[in-house]
């Protein structure tokens, strides 16, 4: 399968946009949308080469982001890993009705 396929079938957004202008053209299109995507990220980062600041605020913003989401997962994974074995300590502690 290749991309133009998958994302006409797969990504509801992309496959309008891919479509706007008919089948015929979808390769088209699709080729267009890349050269876009490429040209405007081969800008993003020039800017970011260039400029010392950018470039620190980047990396700065990545290092915030990556802490930011490696802490909210493990507080998610050990917070119900937590819980449950307060459930299982629970179970054990009751006493049985014999």
């Amino acid at each position: 399968m290749t991309s133009v396929k998958w994302m006409a079938t797969h990504n509801k957004s992309q496959a309008r946009i891919l479509s706007m202008f008919g089948e015929k053209y979808i390769n088209v299109v699709f080729v267009a949308l890349q050269f876009c995507y490429t040209v405007f990220f081969f800008a993003v980062t020039g800017l970011l080469w260039w400029s010392w600041e950018l470039n620190v605020a980047y990396i700065a913003a990545m290092v915030l982001f990556s802490s930011w989401n490696g802490a909210n997962y493990y507080f998610s994974v050990f917070a119900s890993r937590y819980v449950e074995d307060l459930l299982k300590l629970e179970k054990l502690e009751e006493p049985s009705s014999e």
